[in-house]
């Protein structure tokens, strides 16, 4: 910008110069013209030299910057690798880091920068260290700020630490760096000193004694409820105001006791005068001790006062107790031992015996060490005699879990309360000690059970809840996280139970019911929702929680998904249903067949014999005609039952849909507008073309019969890859790459009820006389024949989708279809042997052979055939066996006959298709076959074909 400026300042400034100069210098025109040429000329030799040198000094600032920047960078990088302290740089994952980052992690760089910062956060800090980190890079603010939380290190030990990160440009995108300090210690001294605190607070609330600290000006700074109830005043009535506790005749004595702790004296167990509010005095015993900043100097006085009137009074009542105490003593089942300033013990009771195994003998006279592992005597040793010389206590009063010493050398866990006092100007100090080692060593069996418990409730595969009757998630594992979709435990403990999971309410009700009656319930069976709306079955067992009033607090229990269970239960009644069905439709298609052979046969020799204008030739074609149609009609029956005849090849679906489409416009009507959203994908699939495009017209009819006001279908093709999830989602399929073919409509819709009946055989919504009830059981036949699968979705007035799943083709080659030629049915002078036991097919069969030159032997049953061949063994050329007979089926037959003749030719019929004989093992591949029921000219160029094999 600044080149520019200079530039459009330094072109102006010439041009107005010397244009003024040369107007008032030069009065010819032609002079004046050339001139102002010559001037051109020089401008832009000037300019260019300008433009020279500014470009030429900005280049070599922009190299010196960038040689600062690198110098700079390098800098940086030495620097960061020669602290101590861990620096990163990362936005989204780490883009630098240096070495004590990966001290501190206990990864290494390479690892590190694949990982983003929230990877290293403990698990329960994950979620607000990804939010902290993505809120702070995609704000304005570059004000560095501070975290605190836990990471999980390699090695899988955790450790707070202290993050401060600031915002920067770093490559050309916004970045943060920061840097990381350990501050695991400081955590634990923190907690640590609140504890401390906590229990200090504790102590001067509870404390029987009057605690009152001044201030060098002998105001009052601390007044605890004790001293309220001693002497009357309240904490308001006292604070920062003059201590009203000393008498006016004892003021000299006090400022002299105040004066000595301020310099650092510690005072004991002074006894002295003092006044109540309503100005009685009492007996006091007063210890003082001086009040220390962080800094060491003394900000004031704390006052222990005890209210000893009483005592005053009972000490004589005290000396005649003493029995009394002793005898406590010794029949405590906590041990009592009194040991004096020097840590020799002078005073145990027989619980001491009990519990250390040493005599009485062997302890009175003995340090008190004897009873501590080695490790701990120096500093107990230390700590007693810093108390006796400075007053400072520095043992707790109370301590649970300390280590103590048996006789026998194995440790045990004491709960020791301290106490002390002074006689005759020396330290005593009372412990009481209670034997806490099988207490201890029962919580932690505790903790142990607690994290087995916490290990089997995080990695059960069945959902592991705590819930509450009113319908709240109190805990869940992770499994129930994953099963009900939610992408945290918080979301799914913030979910409603009976709004957001159940389906139906009133199934949460009657679980409620029963496991309040009876307290547990087993396998109880209901219908949840996932987040994203999916409707599971799931499996209950729980327990009902009560409280000591006998009030259920909650529900804990395992949920297991039985969802694809259900789904799967569901497709093998159905496969079952649809299996029998089947078999009946098939049985009835197979013994149909035979009858429809005699009467095209018998039709079609008295076609041949009729001349063309007999009027009685009409109604012979009307009877081959409505034959014709009750084969389809089986053929219909085999397609339902997976009988039929399929002729597979590569196909292309989408080609399959552009060749029916122009069928399918006029099937549908002009008011209902067929759209082809067809992917580019390859849809090749191995399947027979006519039996998809009869799926496609039947699908259409439907659709069609569904929108009698119009409306649009729509047929779309794409290519989805069934995995595990899917598999799991739907319940059904193979894992695999399928070419899916949806057919939608705007129409009507279905209710749940007919969409489970939908493939039922001979159900139709149709009218009577309208409707067969086999179009979608034939569809479904012929996709389960092409290893597909086929569903459908629909809601009541929102339309239908049928989504047909076919295995994707690979192609490695494209197949070559071969085109039927058409032959006229030929003639023949070889001799047959038939075998047929229906006699109506038997006999219809023989005349069309013999009417075409044929020497036709038949055979009534499978033993008749054989005795047949017997007595004219030398004479037949060909055996025309049904496969299914009395006595003998043909194959048997074709065995034994093979076995004499082995070069005799064979041609099989059936009612059933060649490819069920083949599945049941009744006929193997590659022998000749012919389906019933059959034209005499299919029939005739068959048996050509075989005999010339």
């Amino acid at each position: 910008m600044k080149i520019t400026l200079i530039y459009i300042f330094a072109g102006s400034l010439w041009i107005l110069l010397t244009d003024r100069i040369l107007s008032s210098l030069v009065v010819d025109t032609a002079t004046l013209t050339r001139l102002q040429t010559y001037k051109g000329w020089l401008f832009i030799l000037i300019t260019a030299l300008l433009l020279h040198f500014l470009i030429s000094r900005d280049i070599v600032s922009l190299r010196r910057s960038e040689r600062e920047l690198s110098e700079s960078e390098e800098k940086f990088i030495s620097l960061a690798e020669s602290t101590a302290s861990a620096i990163f740089i990362c936005s989204g994952r780490f883009l630098y880091v240096n070495h004590a980052m990966g001290l501190l992690t206990g990864y290494s760089r390479e690892e590190l920068l694949q990982m983003n910062l929230h990877d290293l956060a403990a698990p329960e800090f994950k979620g607000s260290a990804r939010r902290c980190g993505e809120e702070y890079l995609g704000g304005d603010d570059n004000t560095p700020v501070r975290y605190e939380f836990k990471i999980a290190t390699k090695e899988g030990e955790e450790r707070w630490i202290d993050f401060t990160v600031s915002r920067i440009p770093y490559k050309g995108m916004p970045a943060i760096i920061g840097t990381a300090f350990d501050v695991t210690d400081r955590k634990h001294t923190e907690e640590a000193l609140w504890e401390t605190t906590r229990t200090l607070q504790s102590f001067i609330q509870a404390s029987p004694l009057a605690l009152v600290v001044l201030d060098p000006e002998g105001k009052v700074k601390l007044w605890n409820p004790a001293a309220e109830r001693i002497f009357g005043w309240s904490a308001q009535e006292v604070l920062n105001k003059a201590y009203p506790l000393v008498p006016k005749e004892r003021q000299e004595e006090f400022r002299f006791l105040e004066e000595k702790v301020l310099q650092g004296q510690v005072i004991t167990g002074m006894e002295a005068l003092r006044m109540k509010k309503d100005s009685s005095l009492i007996n006091a015993n007063i210890s003082t001790a001086p009040v220390y900043s962080a800094g060491g100097t003394v900000t004031g006085t704390m006052l222990i006062l005890e209210d000893i009137s009483a005592r005053k009074h009972a000490e004589a009542a005290l000396r005649d107790s003493e029995e009394r105490y002793r005898i406590v003593a010794e029949t405590a089942q906590d041990a009592i031992i009194t040991i004096d300033e020097s840590d020799t013990m002078i005073l145990v009771n027989n619980a001491a015996e009990r519990i250390f195994g040493y005599t009485r003998e062997e302890m009175l006279g003995k340090p008190v060490t004897m009873l501590m592992p080695e490790r701990l005597r120096e500093r107990h040793v230390a700590a007693v005699r810093k108390h006796v010389e400075t007053g400072e206590r520095s043992i707790p009063w109370v301590a649970v879990g300390l280590p103590g010493l048996h006789k026998s050398g194995r440790e045990i866990f004491l709960e020791i309360s301290y106490g002390e006092f002074i006689k005759e100007g020396r330290y005593y100090f009372i412990g009481i000690i209670r034997d806490v080692t099988l207490r201890k060593e029962t919580e932690e069996s505790l903790r142990e059970s607690e994290r087995k418990y916490r290990e089997l409730f995080e990695e059960s595969k069945d959902v592991v809840y705590i819930s509450t009757p009113e319908g709240k998630f109190l805990d869940i594992n992770p499994a129930g996280v994953e099963l009900f979709g939610y992408s945290s435990k918080e979301e799914v403990l913030s979910a409603d139970l009976g709004r957001d999971i159940y389906v139906n309410p009133q199934e949460r009700e009657a679980f409620k019911q029963i496991i309040n009656r009876d307290g547990f319930v087993k396998d109880f069976e209901v219908l949840m929702r996932r987040k994203d709306g999916e409707r599971l079955n799931i499996l209950i067992t729980g327990t009902a929680v009560h409280n000591e009033k006998g009030e259920v607090i909650v529900y804990r229990g395992f949920m297991r998904d039985v969802t694809n269970q259900r789904k799967l239960e569901q497709q093998l009644l159905q496969s079952q249903k649809m299996e029998a069905t089947g078999k009946l439709a098939g049985g009835i298609a197979h013994d149909f067949n035979n009858i429809l052979t005699a009467i095209i046969s018998y039709g079609s020799l008295l076609q041949m014999a009729l001349p063309r204008d007999n009027p009685a030739r009409s109604h012979v074609e009307q009877i081959l005609t409505l034959a014709d149609r009750a084969a389809n009609l089986t053929q219909s029956l085999l397609a339902f039952s997976r009988k039929q005849i399929m002729n597979p090849k590569p196909v292309d679906m989408n080609e399959i849909i552009r060749r029916v489409q122009k069928l399918l416009s006029r099937l549908i009507g002009e008011d209902i507008t067929l759209e082809t959203l067809l992917t580019e994908e390859n849809v090749k699939v191995m399947a027979d073309s006519g039996q998809i495009e009869q799926v496609l017209m039947n699908l259409a009819t439907n659709a069609r019969d569904a929108m009698p006001e119009g409306g649009a279908l729509i047929l779309r093709t794409d290519v989805i890859t069934m995995d595990k999830e899917f598999i799991r989602r739907y319940g059904y399929g193979t894992p695999g790459t399928y070419v899916r073919i949806s057919v939608s409509d705007t129409g009507s819709g279905m209710d749940e009820a007919t969409m489970k009946r939908i493939f039922d055989p001979f159900f139709t919504t149709k009218e009577v006389g309208k409707g067969t009830g086999l179009g979608l059981s034939i569809v479904y036949g012929i996709i389960k024949q092409h290893n597909g699968y086929i569903n459908v979705y629909s809601e009541p007035g929102k339309g239908t989708t049928f989504r047909i799943y076919l295995p994707l083709y690979r192609v490695r080659g494209e197949a070559v279809e071969e085109v039927p030629t058409e032959l006229a049915a030929p003639r023949g002078t070889e001799t047959v042997l038939l075998a047929e036991d229906e006699e109506p097919v038997r006999t219809t069969t023989g005349t069309v052979l013999r009417q075409f030159g044929y020497t036709v032997i038949e055979a009534v049953d499978g033993e008749d055939a054989l005795r047949k061949f017997r007595e004219h063994r030398d004479e037949i050329d060909l055996l025309l066996l049904d496969v299914i007979m009395p006595k003998k089926n043909g194959k048997e037959v074709y065995n034994e006959i093979k076995s004499i003749r082995p070069d005799i030719r064979v041609l099989f019929s059936s009612g059933y298709t060649s490819d069920i004989m083949h599945r049941k093992g009744i006929l193997e591949e590659g022998l000749p076959f012919i389906s019933k029921p059959y034209t005499p000219g299919a029939l005739l160029v068959k048996i050509r074909e075989v005999l010339k094999q």
